[in-house]
């Protein structure tokens, strides 16, 4: 067991597929989608604002088969959900998210069929200091807990974004920071993996 893999397995797998989301509806958005291994997801959105406080929040559910952890042929179910809130006035705002990975094949090893689990929050200030274009400040910590391997691990990061409203573009500096431990005992996995990580987006 690595960092990188203690925190890989939060993430959900990469296939061909098809999807499909329906119109906006008072807010509301529905979603689906089918993968290739007969994997397949929903998932629900929905955005307001009022009185310049702008929230966004999803819920989602996916169903993967074959899954690495619970063995081959056997499903592991993720409902995973988030939700943000921006105050555009002062620029201030916060998002959050959270999942769980769950699963009946391992019943012997975790009877309480629990996988794993993440969370995650995020928070800043984004707001437009100059005539370039805003400015995003934030600060970000999350932590990961896999249970068919005792392990876990925490995430924490800070980072600034510029936008660059003539040329449709932004520039980004980000620092992150990975730890990982054996649950049982606290014991480290390996050495800390940091990263410094810094470019330039352009929207087309």
């Amino acid at each position: 067991t690595s960092v990188d893999g203690v925190f890989n397995r939060v993430n959900g797998t990469y296939g061909y597929g098809i999807g499909y989301a329906t119109p906006t509806i008072g807010g509301f958005v529905l979603s689906a989608s089918w993968h290739d291994d007969d994997e397949w997801g929903v998932g629900l959105r929905w955005a307001q604002e009022f009185n310049g406080l702008r929230v966004a929040a999803a819920i989602g559910y996916a169903n993967e088969d074959n899954n690495a952890q619970a063995g081959a042929g056997n499903d592991v179910d993720m409902v995973m959900g988030s939700v943000s809130v921006h105050h555009v006035p002062s620029g201030l705002f916060v998002t959050a998210s959270a999942g769980q990975k769950t699963t009946d094949a391992l019943d012997a090893v975790i009877p309480d069929d629990n996988v794993g689990e993440h969370w995650y929050i995020k928070g800043g200030v984004k707001k437009a200091f100059s005539d370039l274009g805003a400015t995003n400040i934030y600060g970000e910590y999350g932590e990961v807990a896999e249970f068919t391997d005792n392990t876990e691990g925490q995430m924490w990061g800070v980072g600034i974004e510029q936008d660059l409203d003539a040329v449709a573009s932004t520039v980004y500096l980000n620092y992150r920071n990975w730890a990982a431990q054996t649950s049982s005992n606290g014991k480290d996995i390996g050495e800390d993996v940091s990263s410094v990580i810094g470019g330039m987006r352009v929207n087309f």
